[in-house]
């Protein structure tokens, strides 16, 4: 190992170039896996650019909109292909053979002043149980854009579920198989094994955790890592010289743990300069010790044996100051923190048998930076994202919408891990694969605290939509949830028009009492196949027809009652629940115009919208009756106790409720506000009622 000696000697004495720094999900900032933002289409799609959503109706591009939702058991999904491309192309191809059939039947409002939501619940793009690689979303992507350049999607927004997504681990896609036979070579590890843990690390397959990692895969990770740091270009396979350089340092670290623990564990960089020299050539134990203190302050030397370990490697690899630095600096950044991921916790104190195998945590648990270290090892494990598919009609560029707050069911492995249901995994620590650095088990207040130091933030949710005026919030499964969201979702999110739960078991009540107070929410979730859009300030239902197909035809007919998953083998579920048409702004000329007689509505179908806004109305009329009674009459300025009525009963913005609260408008104002929605929402469904009625009555009698 003497050539070793003078690379550590050369590479300090003149500056080197380093990689990107890396974020908490193990990609480098910038890189198109890292950024959910559309390929290409810039700064306009990152944020709502609609300040002013009481626009009258004829200032709009768009007056109306229509949700158009498909029904489909997300975690359950048939025969399907079993290439990831064959599965997605196919899945594409169904998707839009249902639309272009409901499309003919007439069963959606296509006219130009009209918004068609189109919405799929989460993980719809998966095979449950395993994830997709970067290259199959694109391809997905891509999919999907070709098929909405149809004139008919103009004016469409597609909400199309979640697709989850793995990636290789930073700097593992450089390494080639021809590098493996000089790694083995340099480490002496078997070809076969490290052939196996390159594929593992470059595989889409769900990290298992229930284990400690192999060897070969923290040799190879550091390898590369090592390799990486040392590279000036940041994107280009490694040479076989970069590749061999880093396998013979790996291999030095591998054999002298206990010295480099030592040293970066207690070393002072600052009293190096001097001590160095005298401490390798000390002759006596004792004045040994004595120099060791001066540059390893409060370090143990009762361990003489670890001592004179330390002297050895020193005399003959770190030879001065500078070599020293390098030496500790490599083997803390790119090697010790990857053989930390076989200890199960760094908060947990390691066995008696642990340290025997490994005496070097003997040095490092004594440090207060193995937790961090602990933490950047885990950027060997391959990061994943749960994210939803945005797109806009005609030529606008897709926009990925990540989950947040993880779940159970996004990392299969973790509950795989668990030794009971109701404990921890093995290693815990370990599935900080997701977003921000978090695993499914984190507490709120940390998952809150992981997201802000990874640069989320709530405009994330948001994706504008300039040619249809709107903007749409958009939140996956858990997170409507989660802390992080409960501390957002007014302030910023409350600025959009619509909001949309893209979800996986959510249930209606929680959909309805978190999402944030905007004219419309809808949720689509997968698991109770439950699709829903609700209007205003009342929260009012717009009614939704259920159409399906049958296995022996393609053409769509009603089915009554609650919708019900049916699965036709090697298709998604041709199920879809269409709203009624939802006019924008609330005025009297807004709800009723146009024509939207080209629908096909059958008696029952409108029978059911009838007894709908009939119900709607008569909650809203209590509504208003309870706002003009007991309501007022409870209201004072600045009555704090009215206020928490009010909000029993009414959904108040939460700028509203702070401004009273802080004096900038009275509680008079707050009721005036309420009752504007209120008569709004009354005007909408009274409209949606007397349409349907009209529509009854002009259908021919029943024979």
């Amino acid at each position: 190992m003497s050539g070793v000696k003078s690379d550590f000697t050369a590479r300090v004495s003149s500056p080197r170039t380093t990689a990107p720094p890396s974020t908490t999900d193990g990609m480098r900032p910038g890189s198109p896996s890292h950024r959910s933002a559309p390929r290409g289409g810039g700064e306009s799609m990152q944020q709502a650019t609609t300040s002013d959503r009481n626009l009258v109706p004829s200032q709009r591009s768009s007056k109306r909109f229509s949700f158009i939702q498909g029904l489909n058991k997300s975690i359950e999904v048939g025969d399907l292909p079993s290439s990831p491309r064959a599965m997605l192309e196919h899945k594409v191809n169904q998707l839009f053979a249902q639309l272009d059939q409901l499309h003919e039947q007439h069963l959606i409002d296509q006219r130009k002043g009209t918004t068609q939501v189109y919405t799929l619940p989460e993980f719809f793009w998966n095979n449950f149980g395993s994830n997709l690689s970067e290259s199959d979303k694109e391809h997905l992507l891509a999919l999907l854009q070709d098929k909405i350049q149809d004139p008919k999607y103009e004016h469409a927004i597609f909400e199309l579920g979640t697709i989850m997504t793995t990636n290789p681990p930073e700097h593992m896609a450089r390494v080639q198989p021809q590098h493996l036979s000089i790694v083995a070579d340099a480490l002496a590890m078997a070809e076969p094994a490290l052939e196996q843990a390159l594929t593992q690390s470059m595989s889409t397959d769900y990290e298992s955790f229930d284990q400690g990692v192999s060897r070969e895969r923290i040799a190879l990770t550091a390898t590369a890592s090592l390799a990486a740091s040392r590279s000036e270009n940041s994107d280009a396979p490694f040479s076989p010289q970069q590749i061999r350089e880093a396998a013979q340092d790996v291999r030095l670290f591998q054999d002298n743990q206990v010295p480099l623990a030592m040293l970066t564990s207690f070393a002072n960089p600052d009293a190096l300069e001097g001590k160095v020299e005298a401490f390798i050539a000390s002759k006596d134990m004792s004045a040994t010790k004595e120099l060791l203190t001066q540059f390893c302050p409060n370090i143990d030397t009762s361990r003489t044996r670890d001592v004179r370990k330390l002297q050895e490697f020193m005399k003959a690899h770190c030879d001065n100051p500078r070599s020293v630095l390098a030496a500790m600096q490599d083997y803390k950044e790119h090697y010790l923190p990857f053989t930390l991921t076989s200890t199960a916790s760094a908060r947990k104190k390691p066995t008696a048998g642990m340290l025997q195998r490994r005496p070097e945590l003997n040095y490092l648990t004594k440090t207060q930076n193995m937790f961090q270290l602990h933490q950047k090892g885990r950027q060997m494990f391959k990061p994943i994202h749960n994210q939803a598919v945005i797109l806009g009609g005609g030529t606008t560029e897709p926009r990925l919408v990540s989950k947040f707050a993880p779940s159970e069911i996004d990392v299969p492995g973790y509950q795989r891990a668990k030794p009971d249901p109701l404990d921890p995994p093995s290693h815990p620590e370990s599935f900080r694969q997701l977003p921000g650095g978090i695993t499914p088990a984190m507490p709120e207040k940390v998952i809150s605290k992981q997201l802000t130091r990874a640069g989320h933030k709530v405009e994330d949710q948001i994706v504008a939509f300039p040619s249809e005026n709107t903007t749409l919030g958009t939140v996956v499964c858990r997170d409507i949830e989660s802390q992080r969201f409960g501390e957002l979702p007014e302030r910023t999110l409350a600025t959009t028009e619509m909001f949309q739960l893209i979800s996986a078991g959510i249930d209606g009540a929680t959909f309805r009492s978190k999402a944030p107070t905007v004219p419309v929410i809808s949720q689509n979730d997968g698991i109770d196949v439950r699709a829903e859009v609700l209007f205003g300030t009342s929260q009012s239902t717009l009614h939704q027809q259920t159409y399906e197909q049958s296995e022996s035809s393609p053409t769509f007919r009603p089915i009554q009652g609650p919708p019900r998953h049916r699965h036709f083998p090697g298709a998604p579920s041709g199920m879809w629940r269409i709203s009624d048409t939802l006019h924008r702004g609330g005025a009297p000329d807004s709800s009723t115009e146009g024509s939207d007689d080209n629908l096909a509505l059958d008696r029952t179908t409108l029978s059911e919208q009838i007894a709908t806004y009939e119900r709607d109305r008569d909650v809203i009329t209590d509504k208003l009756t309870l706002l003009a009674g007991t309501a007022k009459s409870a209201v004072e300025d600045r009555n704090f106790e009215a206020l928490s009525f009010l909000k029993q009963h009414f959904k108040i913005p939460l700028q509203l409720e702070n401004n009273w609260k802080e004096g900038r408008t009275t509680g008079p104002a707050v009721l005036a506000h309420i009752k504007q929605g209120l008569d709004g929402d009354l005007n909408a469904a009274e409209s949606m009622l007397a349409r349907a009625q009209t529509r009854l009555q002009s259908l021919p009698p029943q024979t």
